[in-house]
């Protein structure tokens, strides 16, 4: 019952941080007008959201869901804040 709450947690929370951390990095590394790299951000952010959350339930552990979510996460966060 813990490890389908602890994957459910990372299928909401986790692909939310993953794919809002994707969509702030596309937006701001993609080259082009700043309005077509928000949307192209926004769509692919869409997309990594479902794949993320389908991702949590198929992982080995809800801790490598976990971790396979916010590490990349943190990455993109980090290099979005130091380009910002």
């Amino acid at each position: 019952m813990l490890n389908i709450a602890a994957r459910t947690g990372a299928a909401i929370v986790g692909a939310y941080l993953l794919a809002s951390a994707v969509a702030a990095a596309t937006a701001v590394f993609m080259p082009g007008s700043r309005l077509d790299a928000a949307l192209a951000g926004t769509m692919l952010g869409l997309v990594v959201f479902a794949v993320a959350a389908l991702w949590a339930f198929v992982a080995r552990s809800a801790l490598r869901a976990w971790i396979g979510m916010t590490a990349p996460a943190a990455v993109l966060g980090l290099a979005v804040w130091l380009q910002w």
